[in-house]
This record gives structure tokens, C-alpha cells and sequence, in this order.
């Protein structure tokens, strides 16, 4: 019976360059985790959301609440699929976020009248009043991040993740 050898790929080089090459003369290797566009946009993903989750508890919301506001905010009567797929939260977490905002009466939920099997999700005055407090909390946590990054390179930032999206969408 032969063994399967189980020694992992080696990472392929990006645009010819070599594994283990100085990127960008500080000392960062081609491959490592310092280097990886994916690896620094999860860990500032997750650091960025521990902020915006110590601002928006002021506030007496979750982040997943936060996301299901945020997106009623932009755009309110939605059907639950529609919000949760505009949100991005999972219909079980979105279940949930629903749940909850309904208890501490910042949406309504009801019937849709053209399609019965719908429920359209709804701000309520409590649910609209929390928009300004909110967008406040989510801007000073952007401002946190950004502190001593210039425009230039904030713009040229945002840049690159677009155009990253974009790539990977196709």
C-alpha cells in the first residue's frame, strides 16, 4: 500500500516574484503572514469590529443588531431575506438580530400584504432615532483606525480593497 506524502504545496509566487523575497525592504518575506493581503484585512476586520462593538454598546446594541440598523437605515421595509442578504448576516443570526431588535421595540415585523409567506421588517421611531448615534459611533471608530494615516494613503487603501472585491467577485 503507498503512503501519501503530506508535506503541504509550497505557496505559489505572486506576479514572478520569489518565496522568500524582501517585499518591501522592511524586512517582510514573500509568503508570511505579514505579507498576505488577506491576513491584514481579517485581523484589522476583527480589530475594527471589537472597536465599533465598544462604541455601539453605548448605545445598547449588538453588532449584529448594528448591521441589521445600518442596513434598515439606508433602505427600511425589507423582507427578512432581503435584509439579511444585504447585511450580510445569516439567516440563523439574522433571525436572531430580528428577534432581539423586536423586543427592545426598535422594528416591527409584519405580514407582507402582496405575498403572505413574507414578513417585511420595519424601523419604528426608536429604531430611526438610534441612526445618528450610531453612523457618530461607527465614524469615531473609523477615526480611531486611521489615526496618523494620511488621506493619500487612506484613499489609496480603499482603492485596493474595491479593486480586491471587484477581483474576486468575477
Amino acid at each position: 500500500m503507498a503512503t501519501l506524502d503530506k508535506t503541504p504545496a509550497a505557496p505559489t509566487p505572486a506576479r514572478g516574484q520569489e518565496i522568500g523575497k524582501d517585499i518591501g525592504g522592511d524586512g517582510d518575506l514573500l509568503g508570511s503572514t505579514e505579507s498576505s493581503l488577506g491576513h491584514r484585512v481579517r485581523f484589522a476586520n476583527m480589530v475594527l469590529q471589537r472597536e465599533l462593538a465598544s462604541q455601539i454598546s453605548k448605545l445598547g446594541i449588538s453588532l449584529m443588531e448594528w448591521y441589521t440598523l445600518r442596513t434598515l437605515w439606508e433602505c427600511d421595509q425589507l423582507s427578512q431575506a432581503e435584509l439579511a442578504e444585504r447585511s450580510g448576516i445569516p439567516g440563523s443570526g439574522m433571525v436572531g438580530a430580528v428577534q432581539s431588535l423586536m423586543a427592545k421595540g426598535h422594528i416591527v415585523r409584519e405580514r407582507c400584504s402582496l405575498d403572505k409567506r413574507k414578513f417585511i421588517i420595519s424601523l419604528t421611531a426608536s429604531g430611526r432615532a438610534l441612526q445618528e448615534p450610531g453612523i457618530a459611533a461607527s465614524v469615531e471608530g473609523n477615526r480611531i483606525a486611521t489615526e496618523g494615516v494620511s488621506e493619500a494613503d487612506l484613499m489609496a487603501c480603499l482603492r485596493v480593497l474595491r479593486a480586491a472585491e471587484k477581483n474576486l467577485k468575477r
